[in-house]
């Protein structure tokens, strides 16, 4: 038995949930934190995108 992705689908999610997590722990955000408040009804924490332009002094209208 391996351990990582067993079809291209699940290559692309490996990829898609390693990157928020590294771009999570870059801004200092808990990554399962983050996916529990994406995932509840309203969420309360800004997305990665609205934190990295926040972080970068750009501003962007935040999505509900």
């Amino acid at each position: 038995m391996s351990f990582g992705p067993q079809s291209r689908t699940g290559a692309r999610a490996w990829d898609t949930f390693q990157t928020l997590a590294a771009t999570a722990a870059k801004l200092g955000v808990g990554f399962f934190h983050y996916l529990r408040d994406r995932i509840v009804t309203p969420a309360t924490t800004p997305t990665l995108a609205e934190q990295l332009a926040q972080r970068a002094g750009v501003p962007v209208q935040p999505t509900a």
